[in-house]
Formats: structure tokens, sequence, C-alpha cells
């Protein structure tokens, strides 16, 4: 096998190294070919591609998505759900820390969820953050999401909401706007964390060894911005990238630059 494309999904947060053997020496280097850059990396504001994209892999959620029927998983957190549909109570896991080593707890949702509802942020997901009615905390590693009517769309509003780690902020969101986390996320509740950002030009990561999911076994991802869909293309080909994101009738161009699918 000459080289393996792949699409690009969050599986790349623990792929085997196997998977990228022989692509020219890069045995320890994971490269993504990625269409926009970030603007922000506070999840509270980051609705834009470039910003999602680069913060998967730092911010939590509280939950995995099953690959084929997209379905919510537990993962950071297990839940149970009341009869009446209103009541989310949620668990996180006890080994669940910041990459320096703060405990990730029930604080750093409801302030997330609190500061996306609030004014003073201003975060576009607000009305999202809102539809989530009462966020009441029970413990460090338990609390609520207390809804106001069945709503069916809370594991999609929840994924829309990755948690930003609260002991980096003002409890009253005074600083949420101008956080210098913002331009430089300096801890991680991904399997990744980011060491290096050249604005438009690349982003670097090392793998996050407390990562309650497990470390990645690729120890260096760098994510290239490259807005030209034929650029992506010949770096695939061409063995300088591993992965980005095509659509289907985008592929038949890598057999154009030579590039093998077997």
């Amino acid at each position: 096998m000459r080289r393996l494309i792949l699409i690009l999904t969050i599986v790349v947060a623990t792929l085997p190294l196997s998977v990228v053997l022989g692509q020219q020496g890069r045995e320890n280097t994971l490269i993504i070919a990625a269409e926009a850059d970030a603007t922000t990396f506070n999840p509270l504001f980051a609705i834009d591609g470039g910003s999602q994209d680069a913060g998967q892999y730092l911010w939590p959620i509280p939950f995995d998505i099953d690959p084929v029927s997209g379905l919510p998983l537990d993962g950071l957190t297990s839940w149970e759900i009341s009869e009446d549909g209103l009541t989310y109570t949620f668990t996180i896991r006890e080994d669940a820390v910041w990459s320096d080593d703060t405990p990730i707890t029930s604080r750093d949702a409801q302030f997330t969820y609190e500061a996306a509802a609030a004014d003073i942020v201003a975060s576009p997901r607000q009305s999202q953050a809102l539809s989530l009615g009462t966020i009441n905390v029970i413990d460090d590693k338990s609390y609520q999401i207390v809804l106001d009517q069945v709503n069916c769309a809370v594991f999609g509003t929840l994924a829309n909401l990755p948690w930003a780690p609260a002991h980096k902020f003002a409890p009253d969101f005074s600083d949420v706007a101008d956080n210098p986390y913002n331009s430089f996320p300096d801890v991680s509740g991904g399997p990744w964390i980011l060491e290096e950002w050249e604005p438009d030009d690349f982003q670097r990561y090392r793998a996050n060894p407390t990562y309650w999911g497990g470390e990645p076994k690729i120890p260096t991802m760098i994510r290239r911005i490259m807005p030209e869909t034929s650029v992506r293309i010949q770096s695939l080909a061409a063995g300088e990238a591993d992965f980005t994101i095509l659509s289907p009738d985008q592929f038949a161009q890598l057999i154009t630059f030579g590039a093998s699918l077997e």
C-alpha cells in the first residue's frame, strides 16, 4: 500500500501508529491538510468551521458519538434521563482532568452553559444555551440539566457547546471576550495540546498524556492551512499530508494526481 488516504474524523485522535508508517519518514507526525484556520480557540465563540475543526482536539464534550448511527455514547460522562424527559443527570468520569492536572468537574459544564447564555458574553450559541433550562451542580462530578419543556435536540445542542476550562476565566464572565485563552489555549481537555500557532499557516499539537480517553499514539499532529482544494489534493497525492476532508466528487482528482487509494 503506497499511501493511505482517509477522511478526517475525530478518530484521528487515537489512530494506531501503523496508519502513518511509511509516510516519507514521518512515523511520529500526523499532518492534516485543513481548509480553514481557526479564528478563536474559545468554544463559546467558535461557529466557523476552522475554529470548530481545530477546537475538537482541545475541547471536551460530555459524550462520544457513534460513527455509524450518530447517536451519543458514554464518554466523558454517563447519564440518566427522567421519565418525563425533562431532567438529564450527568456523571463525569473520575479520572477526567485538564492537561494541567486540574480535574474536569461539573463547574466546567455549568460555567460553559451559563456563560454561553449570559448577555455579557454575547455568545453566538446563546439561544442554544438558553434552551437547556437550568443547570444544577450536584457535586464535583455530577450535574443536572433541567429543561423547561421536552427537547429532542438536547444532545445536538450539547455537541455544539464544548466545555471551556472554568478555572481559566473569571467566575462573573467579565474576561471571556478578551481572555488570552481565546488566542492561545494553554490547557486542553481533549486528546491534543496546542504547542504553536502561526495564523493562516499551521497549528502544531502534541499528544495529551493525561487525556481521559487515552493518550494518542502519534506524538505530534500538524494542521496545515490549505484553502485551495487542489492544493490539499496535491499534498495528499505527494505524501506531504495524511488527512483532509473531501467531497465524494473530489476523490477522482486524487487519481489524476497519481494517488493510490488501495
